[in-house]
């Protein structure tokens, strides 16, 4: 019951942002540029590992990225099927 409701309100969460102004893809684009941004900023590496560090979390976010997508078209097939 409670992974139901989970699933419920995860859908009417990003049912509510696609039904703004920004789509979803938009969304996702802006979080991640903020992302990056708060990391330049706030990150206090020598210049030599910054290159390194960005090819790291690139394939993270990527990979990251995959899981979410296949996680949420999993929820979204489970509440269109019921």
């Amino acid at each position: 019951m409670k992974n139901k409701f989970i699933a419920v309100l995860l859908l009417f969460l990003s049912h509510s942002v696609l039904s703004q102004d920004m789509s979803f893809q938009d969304t996702k684009a802006s979080v991640k540029m903020e992302k990056r941004i708060f990391l330049t900023e706030n990150l206090e590496l020598p210049s030599d590992e910054i290159s390194k560090f960005w090819v790291i979390y690139d394939k993270y976010e990527y990979e990251r990225s995959l899981i979410v997508d296949k996680r949420f078209s999993i929820i979204k097939d489970a509440f269109v099927q019921e």
